[in-house]
């Protein structure tokens, strides 16, 4: 499937937002996400859109200069589209805005349960470089 894709400075106010809360909540069902998602307003996007015009994807992602990093936040392909090279396009014009913009690396992190972004990782050419480690703070005995 070819898709138009085009570039957001922002998720405020684009069809970015709907793709993306989306994407929240199919994670937070299926168990892959410990709710600490954070979609902000100021993330910058690229949204996929079919030959109808309608928002079939998107790559969510904020842009550190002085290390000349893009972190994705969230990636996300409608169901009925998923496997049909929508993610890749996606994918490919982040590369070019990175080289663009003299990126030098382009970070992500996903749950370790999520087999099949790991594998779509994998394809890309993505490595493996590190483990996050999170520590649920219990509540203070006074409260």
């Amino acid at each position: 499937m070819n898709v138009k894709v085009k570039h957001y400075k922002t998720v405020d106010r684009t069809p970015a937002l709907p793709l993306l809360l989306s994407a929240w909540n199919e994670l937070s069902v299926r168990g892959l996400c410990e709710n600490d998602i954070m979609i902000q307003w100021d993330h910058q996007a690229l949204v996929a859109f079919d030959s109808c015009g309608f928002p079939v994807g998107v790559i969510s992602y904020i842009h550190t200069e002085h290390n000349h990093l893009f972190h994705i936040v969230l990636g996300y392909v409608v169901s009925i589209h998923r496997g049909q090279k929508v993610y890749s396009q996606l994918w490919k014009r982040l590369v070019e805005i990175a080289q663009e913009n003299k990126v030098v690396c382009i970070s992500s992190q996903t749950h370790k349960r999520n087999d099949v972004m790991l594998k779509v990782a994998e394809a890309q050419n993505r490595r493996s470089m590190g483990v996050i480690v999170n520590y649920d703070v219990p509540p203070s005995e006074q409260s």
